[in-house]
């Protein structure tokens, strides 16, 4: 029997022990992530109708609520790609699946955006849309080179000229997934108890800097992006000591209630993602029954990447109705359906081939090493994590 009252039912099991005994796939992980990828949609749509209440939200204790979403997300991501490094312990394959769950949706975002919906509500005419360095420069979001403008957008919303705010994390992304990488190299990932001084170190850093750079403008933006990094490093480091960290709804509780505390204060980021990442993982564990039509496919992505740009096209459509809660419904709904799309006509087919991709990835990386004269044998003591 799987469900909420099947986790409670053995007291102090440890992560591991949950994993195996719900088949290494918990359902929890599954509707956090489209939870966190809605609150995300809701928070953006208090950022394109309404900047004032949007500042006062952040400066006051709702920043305490506002502020867990993305440490959260990126210590869930932590999680989950710490096991799959396990799963594949060859680092190109592992490199090989990042890109391939990454890349493509970001790239038809990027385009979508660039070449229908810029043409469809720019304020220039087309020749000069198609010929501005902003529209050419647009393109390098699909090396998480983030570029927010497009020639004559959204010059007039109460967020102006911004396209897609949401990809603002994807650098700070790509850097978790470089850390973890180099991380794995140096053996960091093998010598669990090395990557906690890691983590400890990171952590001081991080909070030092931020008490000496302080900057009361600080108290009205999301997480500083460094310490998102240290979150999906949290998250990764409750995979690796998964077989002695036991999970406790009490424990995870405290953990929620401190990490929001802690953020109130924008200087206290570094430390505030530790309890949220136990916190994460243990809602990420629970394993209630599966709504087959929300969680048919994996929509988070898609959602998180595509809803700015309908938010900030809603705002532009339909002024009067300027109001958060319809932007967020409307986003919601369109944003779902472009995430579905997404999902099954451009992800799902391209992972359906992860396998071969892997391989792929291998056999080249194997390649290059013994054209350097260094030999398979000693290319595979490199790449092995």
């Amino acid at each position: 029997m799987t469900g909420w009252l099947d986790y409670t039912r053995i007291p102090g099991e440890t992560i591991t022990a949950r994993q195996q005994r719900c088949g290494g796939v918990t359902s929890g992980f599954d509707y956090l992530r489209i939870f966190l990828s809605v609150c995300v949609v809701i928070e953006h749509s208090l950022v394109v109708t309404d900047q004032i209440l949007t500042a006062n939200l952040w400066i006051h204790w709702p920043r305490a609520a506002l502020g867990t979403i993305l440490p959260c997300f990126f210590a869930l991501s932590g999680f989950l790609v710490a096991g799959s490094l396990q799963r594949r312990p060859s680092l190109p394959a592992f490199i090989s699946m990042r890109v391939v769950r990454l890349v493509p949706a970001l790239t038809v975002e990027v385009i979508l955006s660039a070449l229908l919906i810029g043409p469809l509500l720019t304020q220039v005419s087309l020749a000069t849309y198609f010929t501005s360095a902003d529209f050419f420069r647009y393109f390098l979001n699909m090396i998480g080179d983030v570029q927010y403008v497009l020639p004559g957008m959204f010059a007039h919303n109460p967020f102006p000229d911004v396209m897609n705010q949401s990809i603002w994390t994807i650098p700070f992304e790509l850097d978790c997934y470089l850390w973890l990488i180099g991380l794995a190299i140096f053996g960091f990932v093998r010598n669990r108890r090395m990557l906690v001084f890691v983590l400890i170190g990171l952590a001081a850093l991080g909070t030092a800097w931020l008490f000496v750079r302080y900057q009361p403008v600080w108290q009205e933006n999301p997480v500083n992006g460094r310490a998102l990094i240290v979150a999906f490093l949290a998250g990764v480091a409750l995979q690796l000591y998964s077989d002695v960290i036991r999970l406790n709804g009490w424990v995870a509780l405290v953990c929620m209630a401190l990490g929001m505390l802690l953020l109130l204060d924008a200087r206290h980021s570094f430390i505030a993602v530790f309890p949220l990442a136990y916190a994460t993982v243990y809602l990420g564990l629970l394993n209630p029954k599966r709504i087959s039509l929300l969680l048919s496919g994996d929509y988070s992505y898609g959602l998180y990447l595509f809803a700015f740009p309908i938010q900030q096209a809603e705002v532009t459509f339909f002024p009067a109705y300027a109001w958060w809660g319809y932007n967020a419904v409307v986003a919601l709904i369109l944003g779902l359906a472009y995430a579905a799309l997404s999902w099954w006509f451009v992800e799902a087919p391209i992972l359906s081939r992860k396998r071969e991709i892997s391989a792929a990835a291998d056999r080249l990386w194997a390649r290059i090493w013994h054209r350097t004269g260094l030999g398979k044998q000693k290319a595979d003591g490199i790449v092995r994590s």
